[in-house]
């Protein structure tokens, strides 16, 4: 760790508005200041491209990269393409991160990898997610703590994290441009590969900003279920080739297929999801067929995951169906948000 080591920040732009402006101000007020910002304006048709130009007028630290629409992870790799820095942070565009975050990321960065908590908020309160683990890990010793970091849901995200640019380099480390689902989680997986040693810090340092009307799940995706089962299956093959899926990671990773499963009926009954009853519960059939729980593994859960559990074992499809109707007609009620409390509450 050297404080004279440059960090690349790269930001990937699309229709942030004025959230870009509180974005690229927490970024310029860090306190660690050997930065290259590059933002990667992804075909925006909002201000957010005369915003950046703006900001790269003002501070010569930043560079403005435009380019057509293509997704966040083509704004990513474009951005890696042209980072300089011996570190690499990504930041999105209607986030913020804490003043002293590079700064504790690059004094923490004794390995190949920095990891910290996060923040996230939402019109409904504020979160934050913190690791249960702390301090520095040999890749043998992390590779044991994979199912209970992504469990934490503090594995997949590229934003809680510091990375040296030199890994990414070598090991032709990229976004896959094809996924919309969990390229973030993948990405990680395959850089988590590379490394020696890995840091952790318990502290939430980003701040992830909730907006439902950008959020995947705002809109209905027919093939929900085959992209979560895909990342299941490459988590599980990470664990197998790297010879850890057993132990803490198969109790953790058996409750993440419990809880995608649990994401992927829900989504069946998301409003603009025009299946008719029948096509919903054929639709509900399948899926159960192609997820196999282990149900002689004990574990503490909350109510809503033992009870879709039971119903599972049970194969009681229709109270199923009945269960997830129910809780897709109190969605945007004040009572829904306190039942989701109650039936979330581990």
């Amino acid at each position: 760790m050297n404080l004279k080591d440059k960090v690349s920040i790269i930001v990937p732009v699309y229709n942030a508005g004025k959230k870009l402006e509180a974005c690229l101000d927490s970024i310029l007020h860090q306190s660690y200041q050997e930065l290259e910002i590059i933002l990667v304006n992804d075909g925006s048709t909002d201000e957010s491209g005369k915003i950046c130009d703006s900001y790269a007028t003002a501070y010569k630290h930043i560079q403005v990269i435009h380019q057509p629409n293509s997704g966040p992870s083509a704004a990513r790799n474009r951005g890696i393409q042209v980072a300089t820095g011996k570190y690499v942070q990504f930041v999105d565009s209607d986030d913020t991160i804490h003043h002293v975050m590079t700064e504790k990321l690059v004094m923490a960065a004794k390995g190949d990898l920095v990891i910290c908590g996060y923040q996230s908020l939402s019109s409904y309160g504020q979160t934050e997610y913190l690791p249960s683990l702390t301090g520095n890990y040999t890749f043998e010793k992390f590779r044991q703590h994979i199912g209970l970091l992504f469990k934490e849901i503090i594995l997949p995200s590229p934003c809680n994290k510091l990375y040296r640019l030199e890994n990414m380099r070598k090991h032709n480390i990229t976004f896959n441009e094809g996924f919309t689902m969990g390229e973030d989680l993948l990405f990680n997986l395959d850089y988590i590969g590379t490394c020696s040693t890995i840091d952790i810090l318990p502290e939430g340092l980003y701040k992830y900003c909730i907006h439902q009307e950008h959020s995947l799940t705002s809109s209905y995706q027919a093939n929900f279920w085959q992209q979560q089962k895909h990342l299941l299956e490459q988590v599980s093959l990470f664990l197998e080739k790297h010879q850890c899926n057993d132990g803490a990671n198969y109790y953790y990773m058996e409750q993440i297929s419990l809880q995608s499963m649990i994401n992927s009926l829900d989504h069946l009954f998301h409003n603009q999801n025009h299946l008719n009853p029948m096509e919903k519960i054929k639709e509900m059939k399948s899926l159960l067929r192609e997820i196999v729980l282990d149900q002689n593994l004990y574990y503490k859960a909350s109510l809503q995951d033992q009870l879709v559990r039971m119903l599972v074992r049970k194969q009681s499809i229709l109270s199923l169906y009945l269960l997830f109707q129910v809780k897709n007609k109190l969605r945007h009620t004040p009572l829904f948000f306190q039942l989701k409390k109650l039936l979330r509450d581990d």
